[in-house]
């Protein structure tokens, strides 16, 4: 149910992807048309209207699920262990070739991807024509900007995530403070919200002159590192909690029985015994804040594009190919996070999502 949750949120909330693809009745594509015209107030005021249903149906369906999985009753009524009954030969055969069909499939935009990257003259044959690496040149030496902002926005957001999100995660684990269910549940809710929704409410809630300034936060690009800490913050605060239900109190209550303060028993015992999880956390969090497009899109301005901004920029102004190089970049970064993840997470990554 976690999963399909998460399947559920990132797909409903995406409307570059639909865009892209020329799908335009769909509610989030509609709220960013709506926002992004400048001519009819009456269409902008729609696009926010269509943005707070996005998050009241989010909300919605994060509730239910979470209701759903709670009356669930999933202990075993047999006290001998349920034996394991394999396929015969022809189901397993069936089996293992329908999977691989849907792995193979799953993997074909990849490779389109790559080859339109490299590829000159495809259009009405099997493969490219030529091969060429100057759209890596084009985006690499001639608009750096997207890669170096990217990576800039996601290392912010990832420092604000350990800063913010530690602290929360000690609170869940550690404490009975009143509001600690509440707190878990915002915690949680950020992760329901769209995308989307979040975009255009920064752009409401920020527009306005900020006290000693004529601008507002809108204007200054480290809205855009915020935006992100605030999208992926859960990832970095289930990342710690899970690694703190691991730690037992035993270890922590020692410390202060000789003397130790609650910081110098945190800093010398609790968080070297934590520090994969929030690694963990914080890994998590950076690879999905470098693909993150729903808000960044409508909180971009000029020369403040990332890496999906820019992917949308170049398909929409014809440029298919550059947009394709800004794709392997960020699919090949995105892998070396996982991978990262997967060595040092092991079997416990799923705990984030729990």
């Amino acid at each position: 149910m976690a999963g399909a949750l998460l399947v559920f949120i990132w797909t409903f909330s995406d409307f570059a992807t639909p865009l892209v693809l020329g799908v335009h009745d769909l509610l989030a594509a509609q709220a960013y048309l709506n926002i992004v015209q400048f001519v009819d107030r009456r269409l902008f005021r729609m696009g926010i209207v269509i943005s707070a249903l996005m998050v009241v149906l989010a909300v919605v369906f994060l509730v239910a699920a979470r209701r759903y999985v709670a009356i669930k009753d999933y202990s075993s009524l047999a006290y001998s262990r349920v034996a394991r009954r394999r396929l015969s030969g022809a189901r397993q055969a069936l089996a293992v070739v329908f999977l691989s069909l849907v792995m193979v499939a799953s993997f074909i935009p990849y490779v389109g991807v790559a080859l339109a990257s490299v590829g000159r003259g495809w259009s009405l044959t099997p493969l490219p024509v030529q091969y060429t690496l100057q759209y890596f040149e084009r985006v690499i030496v001639e608009t750096p900007k997207y890669i170096v902002n990217t990576f800039l926005y996601a290392g912010l957001a990832v420092a604000i995530c350990i800063v913010v999100g530690v602290p929360i995660a000690w609170l869940l684990a550690r404490t009975r403070l009143p509001g600690r269910d509440i707190l878990d549940g915002l915690n949680t809710l950020i992760l329901a919200i769209p995308g989307t929704a979040i975009g255009i409410a920064y752009i409401r809630a920020f527009h306005v002159p900020l006290p000693g300034l004529d601008r507002g936060l809108t204007s200054f690009w480290i809205i855009l590192p915020l935006v992100l800490a605030v999208r992926r913050l859960p990832y970095t605060v289930r990342g710690s909690y899970a690694s703190l239900l691991l730690v037992h109190r035993a270890m922590e209550e020692a410390a202060a029985s000789v003397g130790a303060g609650g910081l110098r028993s945190f800093r010398d015992i609790t968080l070297p015994l934590i520090w994969r999880g929030v690694l963990v956390g914080s890994l998590f969090s950076f690879m999905t804040s470098l693909q993150e497009a729903s808000a960044v899109l409508f909180l971009s301005l000029g020369g403040w594009e990332t890496m999906t901004v820019g992917i949308f920029s170049f398909y929409i102004a014809g440029s298919a190919n550059e947009a394709a190089a800004l794709g392997v970049i960020l699919i090949v970064v995105a892998a070396v996070t996982l991978v990262l993840i997967n060595r040092v997470a092991g079997a416990r990554m799923g705990g984030m999502f729990g």
